[in-house]
């Protein structure tokens, strides 16, 4: 499964590592770039101190 993450700035790390969870979302996307595409108006990434990784968590049919 692909992850990702995304830093201040808009910047995507494919990939992504394991990070400690401060909380999570669950959005409905098309596919992982749509779902980066959603991620990166996350408020969160105002501060240069976070970031936001996606990843599937469920495959819906």
């Amino acid at each position: 499964m692909r992850h990702s993450r995304i830093p201040p700035g808009g910047a995507v790390e494919n990939n992504g590592g394991s990070n400690p969870t401060a909380g999570y979302t669950i959005v409905e996307a098309k596919d992982i770039d749509d779902a980066v595409a959603k991620a990166r108006d996350c408020p969160i990434l105002m501060n240069p101190a976070f970031s936001v990784e996606v990843a599937p968590i469920i495959e819906m049919m």
